[in-house]
């Protein structure tokens, strides 16, 4: 079983996991609440060390929550993420070099925007779920290499991910359906620069999106943003 801390002296509230292969539920409430925001880089939510899954639901009180995870760490979120508050959302971060999953047969409810600034979001949702049902979709924070910033599908992973967001990839992100099939009815926007571009790809499923498909050039000699796979508008 995981070890969980509890740091309550920090910039914020955080919930840290650490140990080797474990499986977090009922030793501590249900739900992380974090009453203020914490530092990019250490994180509201805090996978260390090993691959740990928080059974439980995360209430996000505070307008934006971090979630780190350490390379080569796995940390997966099966319940529900919500905010407290009627039609309020709070801002997702994604930072650490490891993967996030979000899996479970229940959509998350939090409608703020979701950031992929570091490592991997895997999204996993089975069935008709929904990983991420509001706000927009942030994939890469243009800091480091080409495709460092990347959201994946899971294996399991229903058609219906990401609802009908905005999805925004920068230079070093990379959208990836890994062989999934998702319906995404609204604008998908790639940076191109120079030496790097927003990449897409899709394996052997299809991405279907019947919203505006945008190339925002940056300054100087651009890199071709590059869709691999099938694009069906």
């Amino acid at each position: 079983v995981a070890t969980v801390t509890m740091d309550l002296n920090g910039p914020g509230e955080t919930l840290t996991l650490n140990g080797g292969t474990g499986i977090v539920n009922e030793a501590l409430p249900a739900t992380f609440n974090n009453g203020f925001q914490g530092a990019i880089g250490s994180g509201n939510l805090r996978n260390l060390a090993g691959d740990n899954s928080w059974l439980g639901g995360i209430l996000i009180n505070n307008t934006t929550t971090n979630f780190f995870v350490a390379d080569t760490t796995t940390l997966t979120l099966p319940g529900v993420i919500y905010r407290n508050v009627a039609d309020q959302g709070a801002n997702f971060i994604k930072v650490g070099l490891g993967t996030l999953e979000l899996s479970g047969t229940a959509s998350n409810t939090n409608r703020g925007n979701v950031f992929v600034n570091q490592g991997i979001l895997r999204l996993n949702k089975q069935g008709a779920a929904q990983a991420i049902s509001g706000g927009e979709v942030f994939v890469g924070d243009n800091v480091g290499p080409d495709d460092s910033d990347r959201l994946i599908y899971g294996t399991t992973a229903g058609t219906d991910q990401i609802n009908n967001q905005v999805v925004r990839i920068s230079r070093t992100g990379k959208f990836d359906l890994n062989g999934k099939n998702d319906t995404i009815n609204n604008s998908f926007v790639l940076d191109v620069g120079p030496g790097m571009s927003a990449d897409i790809a899709t394996g052997s499923g299809v991405l279907t999106n019947s919203g505006t498909l945008f190339a925002v050039g940056q300054a100087g000699a651009n890199t071709a943003a590059v869709i691999n796979g099938i694009y069906d508008l």
